[in-house]
């Protein structure tokens, strides 16, 4: 790479094209070779293309900077070295980014018109059978009465609600702590995989059924037992996602981290974590879905409060309609979780 760097000055052309001319390798004494490009290719035409920002203080004239927006590459101005590069050429697509999300949610608002029609479908088509097939209320009750069932009993719906997201939230804390701290000591430890993941995999494969009456048993019927299920369940999409992430470091930083002898402690805050952070949000999303139904399931087995609690006093007591409002609730819930996942994902990686 060095001798085509060289060749290419010895030409003595008007016109350089150099593409990402200096490697890994040129950390140590890439102040030497800018001066030896500057001093030989002084009054003549540089064009080079790089992904460093030490390079950006080579260009006397215009600097363009190519930056990904919503799918449109725009130039920023930059300053380097108390300069300020004024001679901008604008390469950027005829759409402006703030057109682009406008556009974005042109196409995107249909989708939530089309979401209600199917839902009023859904409901429409819920009556009518109903209505058609004369079914009991003890089977299936009907929507209005659903509603009232909403209007009637919000208080008792919300207390039901707050205990059931209180050991979600730490729940979920608890896992993604434990998950994090963990996997970075297997990932700093690669020995201790052999002799953990057997262990991982077959706690894992028990169901949460079986493990639930040991967890009453130690725990009680309270709030702790909620927290201590919700955080195994919800531990391992969030440890597997956390531990696939780090791996997920390109070779090129592995490289360079080895040339700059850089820390790992700091190769780990700033670049294997950037890298693992789509990774680590897939996994928490798995486990905020499978989140609100571990809590049904300690509800329903001993628990004294929550939805699942709810769901199954007002099934044994053929209040349908009552029954029906905690299944809406828990529905939602999911849904706002998975959203909620998704919303943070795509502002977190932007």
């Amino acid at each position: 790479q060095r001798l085509q760097l060289a060749m290419t000055i010895i030409q003595d052309v008007p016109l350089y094209f150099l593409d990402e001319p200096f490697s890994s390798q040129d950390t140590k004494m890439r102040q030497k070779l800018y001066k030896i490009i500057q001093r030989y290719c002084m009054g003549k035409t540089v064009l080079i293309v790089t992904h460093c920002e030490q390079d950006i203080h080579l260009f006397t004239d215009s600097i363009l900077q190519l930056k990904n927006t919503h799918g449109v590459l725009h130039v920023v101005n930059k300053k380097q070295k108390n300069k300020e590069y004024n001679n901008i050429i604008d390469i950027s697509d005829d759409v402006h980014p703030e057109q682009q999300d406008k556009k974005q949610a042109d196409k995107t608002s249909p989708i939530a018109v089309y979401r209600f029609i199917i839902l009023g479908v859904l409901l429409v088509l819920w009556a009518l059978i109903i209505k058609i097939f004369s079914v009991p209320a003890y089977i299936i009750p009907k929507p209005t009465d659903v509603a009232i069932a909403f209007y009637n009993n919000y208080s008792i719906l919300a207390y039901h609600l707050l205990q059931s997201l209180i050991p979600l939230g730490v729940g979920v804390c608890i896992a993604t702590l434990s998950g994090t701290i963990l996997a970075l000591v297997i990932y700093r430890y690669k020995s201790l995989t052999h002799a953990i993941e057997p262990f991982l995999v077959a706690l894992q494969s028990v169901p949460v059924f079986l493990i639930l009456p040991i967890l009453l048993y130690v725990c009680g019927s309270g709030m702790l037992a909620k927290i201590v299920a919700l955080s195994i369940t919800t531990f391992f999409p969030l440890f597997a996602g956390i531990l696939q992430g780090l791996g997920n470091t390109p070779y090129v930083w592995e490289q360079q981290k080895l040339a700059l002898k850089a820390p790992e402690y700091r190769f780990l805050y700033y670049v294997r974590l950037i890298y693992a952070v789509p990774f680590i949000w897939q996994g928490l999303r798995l486990s905020l879905i499978h989140a609100p139904l571990s809590v049904l399931a300690v509800d329903w087995i001993g628990a004294s409060s929550g939805l699942g609690y709810l769901i199954m006093l007002s099934h044994g007591q053929l209040e349908l309609p009552l029954m029906f409002c905690g299944l809406i609730i828990v529905i939602a819930l999911c849904l706002c979780l998975n959203y909620g996942a998704k919303f943070l994902d795509k502002k977190f990686i932007e």
